[in-house]
């Protein structure tokens, strides 16, 4: 269940709270643009424990917006806009629009004339079924059975449900490589453990033992692997 609760302010800068609560213990926090804070909490954690939690990370939440607003600042940009930068495969290139073919290279990526947003969203989509599809024949004697599916989804990564279906998230070939493993892999331990318990731990870091550096880049990562 998702719930906004009231604003903050931090050095005069109105934040948006959104909170997502869930069966778990812990709390997490995430600074999802420069104006809005999501949090994931346990079902029945009072108002008052968030805004505690607000006030112990004040100093991280203001860093990671500072670097937010630089990144802008360098061109992170959105859209279409010429000489914003663009994740793909885990490398910033920046963006240029030019002739009539698609090209990647190693620090650019040049789109045809008439290019729309939509457009660059249909080719990641069609990246990132690439990149499932690599990993499902590279790893299918150890993949049990299910479905994976890419979808448009805004916040997540990665999702799974009783029916056996993975959905991963059509921009992840934004990702570096390993970080799009341990989302797959996430997800597939998630068919054992409909949850995150110790045991769903437990299996994840046997198939795939870095998980944890992978889960810090996507963190740190995540305002920047937008279209």
């Amino acid at each position: 269940m998702k719930r906004r609760i009231p604003d903050v302010i931090l050095d005069g800068r109105t934040l948006s709270v959104i909170v997502e609560y869930q069966r778990r213990k812990t709390i997490s926090l995430a600074v999802k643009s420069a104006g809005e804070l999501y949090f994931k909490a346990p079902v029945g954690l009072p108002e008052s424990r968030l805004k505690e939690f607000i006030e112990a990370k004040e100093n991280w939440i203001k860093k990671r917006i500072k670097l937010m607003e630089a990144s802008a600042g360098a061109g992170a940009g959105s859209g279409m806009t010429p000489g914003r930068i663009l994740y793909y495969s885990g490398t910033p290139r920046t963006l240029e629009v030019s002739g009539s073919s698609m090209i990647v290279l190693r620090d650019r990526i040049i789109v045809p004339m008439g290019f729309t947003s939509d457009d660059l969203d249909e080719w990641y989509r069609q990246q990132s079924h690439g990149f499932v599809k690599e990993f499902i024949e590279k790893n299918k004697s150890a993949i049990p059975n299910c479905t994976f599916k890419i979808r448009r989804q805004r916040r997540i990564w990665g999702s799974c449900n009783t029916k056996r279906n993975i959905n991963i998230n059509s921009r992840i070939s934004m990702c570096r490589p390993s970080a799009i493993e341990y989302v797959l892999w996430h997800e597939i331990c998630h068919l054992k453990h409909m949850d995150h318990s110790k045991r769903f731990y437990n299996c994840l870091e046997k198939v795939f033992p870095d998980y944890r550096a992978e889960k810090k880049w996507l963190r740190d990562h995540e305002y920047l692997l937008l279209i």
